[in-house]
């Protein structure tokens, strides 16, 4: 299965040239356990974008074809039956395969974090986290990339978050925007109010987070490459 194809966004394709660009700097620069690492998380990252792709075009097109048939039977059309039965289990295979992607590129930046080590002269170890970096101002890696790559560090605070939050494990329920080709899924992760005994809809989780986690990947990627060639 190749790492992209013709369905991949411009964020996946980005990714795969930053890894592509930093993957060249890193060869014979760190031990290869370390850069194999990194290709396998990329690689994992990309691979596991193209089934969540066909997961949620797979899940917009039931939602369709089951607003179609709704539509149908209320207008009394004696060839339609009624609508068919939803089968959530598709659905939650696609919730599982979204919350499962922030997995894969919080590992990528841990796999990064441990590249950028090795290549100053470092050394990472199997369990040299990003968040270390990202909470320690005095991180000699932290103020290089807090001024080349602004924002980067809040956004990773709030995706480690959300990842943590996915962690201890949390439901999820779906909303969909629009009709027909411009339709839009998203997973709403609930607010609970346990002494209520309440469940209300909470933050959506999309394809749009996504790609702004891969948009923050390239960027760490495509920067790393081009500091450490600059420490060449």
């Amino acid at each position: 299965m190749p790492w992209v194809n013709e369905h991949s966004s411009p964020s996946e394709l980005r990714l795969d040239n930053a890894w592509d660009a930093l993957n060249m700097i890193l060869d014979r620069r760190v031990p290869l356990a370390v850069q194999m690492r990194l290709t396998a998380c990329v690689h994992d990252a990309l691979c596991h974008a193209t089934l969540l792709r066909e997961l949620e075009r797979n899940e917009i097109d039931r939602a369709n074809a089951l607003h179609v048939a709704r539509e149908e039977w209320a207008a009394g059309d004696p060839r339609k039956g009624p609508p068919p039965h939803w089968d959530s289990h598709y659905s939650f295979q696609f919730a599982a395969a979204l919350k499962a992607t922030f997995y894969f590129i919080r590992s990528l930046h841990d796999a990064v974090y441990s590249a950028l080590l090795d290549g100053t002269g470092g050394n990472s170890g199997r369990y040299s986290s990003m968040h270390d970096c990202a909470r320690n101002a005095r991180n000699p890696l932290h103020p290089h990339i807090e001024k080349a790559l602004p924002g980067y560090f809040e956004w990773f605070a709030g995706f480690r978050n959300l990842r943590n939050e996915m962690k201890v494990g949390v439901s999820t329920s779906f909303h969909f925007r629009g009709l027909g080709a411009s339709t839009k899924v998203a997973a709403v992760l609930p607010v609970i109010d346990s002494v209520k005994r309440e469940v209300s809809g909470g933050r959506e989780v999309s394809l749009l987070d996504v790609d702004r986690a891969f948009d923050e990947s390239s960027r760490l990627l495509e920067w790393s490459a081009a500091y450490l060639a600059s420490t060449a």
